[in-house]
């Protein structure tokens, strides 16, 4: 046994396995990143869906206006 394992393993502080703990961590991580990442884009999508919908909408409303404008003269 090394100097330093026998040390860590006195104080408290050994953790054989803390590197694979810090890959499951590093890749849960990543994973979440991931997933956040599809989220924001579906939602930027949903939101220019939205945005187009309202103009569409606006637009629709205008012609009628103008119409009954029209119409009134």
């Amino acid at each position: 046994m090394k100097l330093k394992t026998f040390i860590r393993r006195m104080s408290g502080n050994y953790r054989p396995n803390r590197h694979a703990q810090l890959d499951s961590e590093i890749s849960e991580a990543r994973e979440s990143l991931r997933l956040n990442s599809i989220a924001v884009e579906s939602g930027a999508r949903a939101i220019d869906r939205m945005k187009s919908d309202v103009l569409a909408n606006m637009t629709g409303m205008l012609r009628m206006v103008q119409r009954a404008d029209q119409n009134n003269e």
